[in-house]
């Protein structure tokens, strides 16, 4: 029984005063978890059911605030305390007002009871959101143009400052602006008066005012501050404020100084280039070293993905640093290739795994296609295949908020004994306009300002990439839609290694993936390799294909919406006399504690020759595998 059943009269002539004020009454039973909600409370939340659930009210809020609001009634029944949160309910026509309630504990003989309110404050927070957005636009701008500002209080006397001003003169903030006289420090002795007098000279005369002076940061550095200032009046004609800004305009006032300065800027950039690579190799190699002896110690699986990532991430910074460089030597004619055979899923594993964890986390994805037909082995040079890969993976990523990037690697012909081996990187992101097109390999080019703006970058990444694959033979192309996204294309000639051929894997292999792009990708990646595959996209059709269909394998993909331990539990609890292997798929990203029901563990997106690796693993053992090792 409800409190507000047991007034009955009363609390009806309660909830029609409420609602005449806009208010909405409701009560929550800890003990059932069912609500009751006077008429306008229901009809705030458009809702009809007579006394709902917490999970059935929680249904007709907005996903993003769901969290919050089981929380909040979570922490109420635990520790008693009121609670107010905004959260978004669905109202008539499918859209979603912001209500505002408020909780608090009430004890009765049979128990406790949660009351409280609700209220539509939709315009109210709206125009408190767009407050704080222009209050952080604002800021920003000030950051941007290292412009502040600030006011003096003349009947307090007292200044206060923006928290741009205290960047500018290098203060710290929890300090507090100074006041009276030991704002003195801050300027040359002769121009502080020169201020003292200007403001005085605009409290009398009601102008605005501007001067240049000589200041100097917490750092002891010299500056040349601009400072601009007006006089506010109350409505006695008194002067009350007077605010304004102030602005660092050192590099303005000084050109001379300036070209010197870039001068020497580009002496040292030249030095920079000359030594750069001896300066960095030192710091670099010491984490190669102490990253490949971790991963030569017997480590806990996160740990030794943790130094895995270290280890390859290191690698691909210090290929960044020469995309730098060597751009510079290609536009100087100094460049050289290198021709080492190589592995060619080792080379796209390492990128990948440099860029999986960003593209995963925006919620897009990430499958590699690599043809059948294209040797494990080439001959050429792996860094600079891997830095054309990467910056074009990157820019996708950048520009694909959700959606599907795919690298496919196929054979697009012969160049005498070479093969010419085409790598594709699509998107589904924002496109390029047409008019575009022709200047996007240029430097420091992108299809817009906005553009640069929004999603950052400049474009020195695809400049890089024209010269790197220019200078390996080959072509690089784009086509692009504005609506369906971009396609970034070379094609190099490459020399292909003579390898042993592999023989096909006799298995049945089970996967489950819930993605249909990269469920048909892993399959036929293991058809691939001799493999029958079934796929199957909802866990709860585990059991059931594993008790019709003898399996030799089980590939678990890890993703959101299932739990991989418990599924692989469950499946050695009902299938414990049955000999398939379970092998999981994983992002490189992902910390997930794996429990010992799996026999192997490898990374997505999935590369042929390492679930070869994985499923021969998992033949041999009944421990998981170090996913590390198994790319």
């Amino acid at each position: 029984m409800f409190v507000f059943d047991l007034l009955s009269g009363n609390a009806k002539r309660a909830a029609d005063i409420a609602a005449a004020g806009g208010i909405g009454l409701w009560e929550w039973d800890i003990a059932t978890e069912r609500f009751w909600f006077s008429d306008h409370a229901k009809l705030l939340l458009n809702l009809n059911a007579t006394q709902p659930r917490l999970n059935e009210v929680q249904s007709r809020l907005s996903p993003e605030d769901q969290e919050v609001f089981a929380r909040a009634f979570q922490n109420i029944a635990e520790t008693a305390e009121s609670f107010e949160i905004m959260a978004r309910a669905q109202s008539k026509g499918d859209q979603f007002r912001w209500l505002r309630w408020r909780g608090q504990v009430r004890q009765l003989s049979d128990g406790f009871r949660l009351t409280g309110t609700m209220q539509d404050v939709h315009e109210e927070r709206l125009t408190q959101l767009e407050l704080e957005f222009t209050q952080d636009m604002l800021s920003e701008a000030q950051r941007i143009a290292r412009l502040g500002s600030w006011q003096y209080d003349i009947a307090a006397d007292r200044i206060f400052w923006s928290a741009e001003t205290f960047n500018l003169f290098g203060r710290d903030i929890a300090l507090g602006p100074p006041q009276g006289d030991t704002q003195a420090r801050y300027f040359d002795a002769d121009d502080f008066v020169i201020l003292r007098s200007k403001i005085q000279n605009a409290v009398q005369s009601g102008h605005p005012y501007q001067c240049d002076l000589r200041a100097v940061r917490d750092d002891g550095h010299a500056i040349i501050m601009r400072i601009i200032g007006r006089p506010i009046f109350d409505r006695m004609g008194r002067p009350s404020l007077v605010i304004g800004t102030m602005q660092d305009i050192t590099d303005w006032t000084d050109l001379q100084q300036a070209h010197a300065r870039a001068e020497e800027n580009q002496r040292t950039q030249n030095q920079f280039l000359a030594n750069v690579r001896h300066e960095i190799n030192t710091p670099m190699n010491a984490i190669f070293g102490m990253a490949q002896m971790l991963l030569r110690t017997t480590l806990p699986q996160q740990q030794g993905e943790q130094a895995w990532v270290i280890l390859t991430a290191a690698r691909d910074l210090l290929a960044i640093i020469d995309d730098l460089l060597d751009l510079a030597k290609a536009e100087a004619g100094l460049m050289s290739l290198e021709s080492i055979p190589f592995d060619l899923q080792d080379a796209l594993r390492e990128v990948i795994n440099l860029h999986v964890g960003k593209i995963y986390n925006k919620g897009s994805e990430l499958i590699v296609n690599i043809g059948s037909n294209i040797p494990p082995m080439l001959e050429g040079d792996p860094l600079r295949l891997k830095q054309v890969i990467g910056n074009l993976i990157s820019n996708a990523e950048k520009f694909t908020r959700q959606g599907q990037i795919i690298l496919n690697i196929t054979i697009e012909g012969n160049a005498g004994a070479r093969q010419i081996i085409r790598f594709a990187v699509t998107d589904t992101g924002i496109g390029i306009p047409s008019h575009h097109l022709e200047f996007v390999f240029q430097k420091h080019s992108q299809s817009a300002a906005s553009t640069t703006r929004q999603y950052g970058g400049s474009s020195l990444g695809l400049a890089i990439c024209r010269e790197l694959v220019e200078l390996m033979g080959g072509e690089i192309n784009v086509t692009s839609d504005e609506i369906n996204g971009t396609r970034f294309w070379f094609d190099i000639p490459m020399q292909t290694v003579a390898c042993d051929v592999m023989p096909p894997i006799n298995s049945q292999v089970l996967l489950l993936e819930s993605s249909a792009l990269a469920a048909e990708n892993t399959a036929m990646q293991l058809q691939s390799l001799g493999a029958e595959v079934t796929v199957i996209k909802d866990k709860n059709d585990l059991i059931p294909a594993l008790s019709k269909t003898k399996f030799t394998h089980v590939l678990i993909s890890d993703d959101k919406s299932h739990d991989v331990n418990a599924i692989a539990i469950e499946i050695r609890k009902i299938n414990f006399d049955k000999i398939q292997k379970l092998v999981l798929l994983t992002l490189p990203t992902v910390q997930t504690i794996f429990n010992d029901m799996f026999n192997a563990v490898t990374w997505k997106p999935t590369l042929p020759q390492e679930l070869r690796h994985v499923l021969q693993i998992a033949e041999t053992t009944n421990s998981p595998a170090d996913p590390a090792a198994s790319a």
